[in-house]
C-alpha cells in the first residue's frame, strides 16, 4: 500500500492482505502450507484457493461498505482474469456469491473448512 493511494483501492488491498493473514493463522501448519496442498493437490491449487478467497473477500468488503459501483467494477475485472486470482475468484463467487445490500454475509469461506 502506498501513501496517497486512492481510498477504495487501499481498502481493497487491505482487505485482501488481511485475508492472507487470516489464512496463514488458520490454515498453515508448522511445516508450512501442507494443509491446503494436501487437500487440493498442488502448490498452484493452493495459490488459487488463497488468492481466490482474498479477492472474493476484498470484493465482498466493498459491497458490505455500500461501495457497489467500485465492487461491481472489481468483480467484472476479476471475473475476466485467467490467473490464480481470477480462477480462484470465480470459484469462491460461485460457492459463496455476494451479499450486495450492505449486510454481513452469513455464509463465507471464513467459517468453512475446506473453503471450496
Amino acid at each position: 500500500m502506498e501513501n496517497g493511494a486512492p481510498r477504495l483501492a487501499s481498502i481493497e488491498t487491505f482487505a485482501h492482505e488481511m485475508t492472507h493473514i487470516w489464512q496463514y493463522e488458520n490454515w498453515e501448519e508448522k511445516d508450512g502450507r501442507q494443509k491446503i496442498v494436501k487437500l487440493y493437490g498442488s502448490e498452484m491449487n493452493r495459490k488459487i484457493v488463497y488468492e481466490g478467497m482474498a479477492t472474493w473477500s476484498a470484493c465482498q468488503m466493498l459491497y458490505a461498505m455500500g461501495e457497489t459501483a467500485y465492487a461491481e467494477q472489481n468483480e467484472a475485472e476479476m471475473a475476466m482474469r485467467q490467473d490464480e486470482y481470477g480462477v480462484g475468484f470465480r470459484l469462491f463467487r460461485e460457492k459463496y456469491g455476494f451479499v450486495k445490500n450492505g449486510d454481513i454475509p452469513p455464509n463465507t469461506p471464513f467459517n468453512h473448512f475446506p473453503p471450496l
